[in-house]
């Protein structure tokens, strides 16, 4: 006997039984696959399978990704991870296990990102692996996850860290620790909020804070008393939203002094409402921290209307983020002005107080040329529109339709995602009626195929399914499968590898077709590993392994 007859036996032997092929059929498909004859195995599987064996495509899936983790290709690897990532399946962490042993930064914080969502022990054990990588932006990242899981022990880890890092990076250790709850974590807290830097101090305080610590409340009310003015007045808005009583003396003594905006917050919050009209002069005199703590008050929602109409890009911008947080319809008619991009290249760029109590947003002109030297505008731009967007939601639903109508009519590639996804949750005829109409725009290919997905998984009558096979053929020959690194989200750490817009449209729609077992769909998957892009074979082999659930 032959060793291919040999290896196509001990193939066939491995395969369950209930595969719809022959033995000998499978065997020799993977077989082929094993040859790095992709093609011919997956052309042999299009022309012996009656109907879909989900068992070998999964086996299949399995050893083109297994193919993919032995290649010192660094392109290769990241669509081997991605691969790995999507599957969800266990069986395939040696692939993930092969990004975080990588040198390679890049394959380390992909690996990361996938290990993170996973519910596993041994994945677990990996992300421990990467607390000692060479990297530091790994090794704040695998802390980061570990602390996310609960892992106490991670703290260990990071007392040993401190002392080792830039100063720069040291405010990150408050991120960190703030997600665990054990004694050691809220011991390192303490002294976190103790640190000697300000800047370590000042965030210890923002995320206690934003975590409800109310266990740090004792050490936070000394830190208020401190004359540093940025840790006061972190640590005075902290106080406030914890609704100290006990500090209400203290947030007098400050309200005449240079924190007096953030005394009067802790006050506003306790019930002493007549500080309101302090914090509206401020308001009125162009302070957009305190335009934007009217969001929060709606005895102040004549005001911001007011301030909607000014003639100054930054008191308008932050007038009209408050009024959207007050679900105001008068804001509808204005949110075009943060939502559609246009000729005057708008970008949005976070600002935070001293303290980080307070954030402000402030309009960048001329964003795009402004990015090359801001990384993070082009992010923050993007995550300010989609939070409009999706707050939008909340007002009468025939002005969030005008949003979405005008949206689609001026082809706002970046917010269409959420846009369908948003408008299929809601359900409605309107809503329904509208992704049919954009269904059918011409010179819109995004717009089209995203509305063709949403209906399809509405399961609405309709050539949908047809539309979207016919479309990522169509597609299967480009290098798809491309990402890009988000930066610039509140959170510093929890690296992101984010699909661009039309390899994210090209997952999600195979993804659809293989989570509905469509045997056209599985066809279109296959076609595209067999004879797309050779580039995008490991990571759609992710895919085709997510048809077997």
């Amino acid at each position: 006997m032959t060793m291919k007859k040999i290896f196509i036996l001990l193939c066939s032997l491995a395969l369950p039984a209930f595969g719809s092929l022959p033995p000998e059929i499978s065997g020799k498909i993977l077989y082929l696959i094993h040859k790095h004859e992709t093609a011919k195995a997956l052309s042999c599987y299009l022309e012996e399978a009656k109907e879909p064996d989900f068992a070998l495509l999964q086996q299949i899936g399995s050893r083109l990704i297994e193919e993919g983790a032995k290649s010192d290709d660094p392109e290769t690897m990241i669509m081997t991870l991605f691969g790995a990532g999507i599957s969800t399946s266990p069986d395939l962490l040696p692939a993930l296990k092969k990004g975080i042993q990588s040198k390679e930064l890049k394959h380390q914080l992909t690996a990361l990102n996938f290990l993170g969502k996973l519910h596993d022990d041994e994945a677990d054990q990996l992300i421990q692996q990467a607390l000692s990588s060479p990297f530091l932006l790994t090794r704040l990242e695998a802390a980061y996850l570990l602390a996310e899981k609960s892992d106490g022990s991670v703290i260990d880890h990071l007392r040993s860290l401190i002392g080792k890092v830039p100063k720069e990076a040291k405010p990150l250790f408050a991120q960190i620790v703030s997600q665990v709850e054990t004694p050691e974590a809220t011991h390192f807290f303490r002294e976190l909020l103790a640190d000697s830097d300000e800047r370590v101090r000042v965030e210890a305080i923002y995320e206690a804070s934003k975590t409800k610590r109310d266990d740090l409340l004792p050490q936070i009310r000394a830190l208020a008393t401190h004359p540093d003015r940025a840790q006061q007045e972190g640590a005075l808005v902290a106080l406030g939203r914890f609704k100290d009583e006990s500090s209400i003396p203290l947030f007098r003594k400050m309200a005449n002094g240079p924190n007096q905006l953030a005394a009067w917050y802790a006050l506003n919050q306790l019930g002493e409402t007549d500080v309101l009209p302090k914090i509206e002069q401020k308001a009125r005199e162009g302070d957009l921290f305190a335009i934007s703590l009217l969001g929060e008050m709606e005895e102040s929602k004549e005001l911001l209307v007011d301030l909607i109409q000014s003639q100054d890009p930054n008191i308008c911008l932050n007038a009209i983020i408050a009024l959207v947080r007050q679900k105001d319809p008068h804001v509808a008619p204005c949110l075009k002005e943060i939502l559609i991009h246009d000729k005057r290249d708008l970008g949005f760029a976070q600002h935070f107080s001293p303290g980080k109590g307070f954030v402000a947003w402030k309009v960048v002109p001329m964003a795009t040329p402004r990015a090359q030297t801001f990384p993070a505008l082009s992010m923050q731009t993007h995550l300010l529109k989609e939070k409009i967007l999706l707050a939008s939601l909340d007002l009468p639903e025939e002005k969030f339709l005008a949003i979405a109508r005008r949206v689609f009519d001026t082809q706002q590639s970046e917010l269409i995602p959420m846009l369908v996804e948003l408008l299929s949750n809601l359900r409605s005829e309107e809503a329904i009626a509208l992704l049919k109409e954009n269904q059918q725009k011409a010179g819109a290919p995004l717009i089209r195929n995203y509305c063709n997905l949403a209906l399809f998984r509405l399961d609405e009558k309709g050539p949908y399914e047809e539309n979207l096979v016919r479309w990522a053929r169509e597609e299967q020959g480009n290098e798809l499968i491309r990402f890009k690194e988000s930066k610039g989200s509140e959170n510093l750490l929890h690296y992101v590898l984010t699909p661009e817009e039309t390899s994210q449209l090209l997952i999600q729609v195979f993804e659809t077709l293989a989570s509905a077992r469509s045997e056209a769909g599985i066809t279109a998957l296959l076609h595209a590993i067999a004879y797309g892009n050779p580039k995008n074979k490991y990571a759609l082999a992710g895919l085709l392994i997510r048809t077997a659930e």
